[in-house]
């Protein structure tokens, strides 16, 4: 699979999302060389991994944001047929081992949700997985009552 370099800025990120907005899992497939699996039952990470490779995140499996030098996390956020989100989303895990020593401020998952680029995804299982369509992407970073509420939980 081809795989971009890593966006420099901010609004590098940004266009590479609004390029991407609006085509089918299929396109972006087709322009990464890559094949686009029958189902997601064995694929699980594929929706993902397609997006990191076309947007250039460059953290891979290391405990950091997707695109590391911008601090910036990227989420998909698979909606069913109604726009609404349809499975919740993986952060990270936390062995029980570690998570006595940790605290919210020096925590994997503090760093993770500091700032998300969310991007939605038709997932309507009546929809070929090719077929679906990727919409327009969103930067978020939560306010102070948000990190509260996650530092809380």
């Amino acid at each position: 699979m081809f795989r971009q370099s890593p966006p420099k800025t901010i609004d590098e990120l940004m266009r590479r999302c609004q390029q991407i907005a609006g085509k089918s899992l299929g396109q972006i497939a087709q322009e990464l060389s890559c094949a686009v699996p029958a189902d997601l039952m064995r694929n699980k990470g594929w929706v993902g991994q397609l997006l990191e490779a076309c947007l250039g995140a460059d953290a891979g499996n290391q405990a950091e944001p997707d695109f590391i030098s911008l601090g910036i996390e990227l989420k998909t956020l698979p909606l069913n047929a109604n726009g609404e989100p349809k499975e919740s989303t993986y952060v990270c895990t936390v062995s029980t081992g570690e998570y006595e020593a940790l605290s919210w401020d020096n925590s994997w998952v503090k760093r993770k949700l500091s700032h998300v680029l969310w991007i939605p995804i038709e997932a309507d299982s009546s929809i070929p997985l090719a077929e679906r369509y990727i919409g327009s992407g969103w930067l978020w970073q939560p306010d102070p009552s948000e990190e509260n509420l996650l530092k809380a939980d």
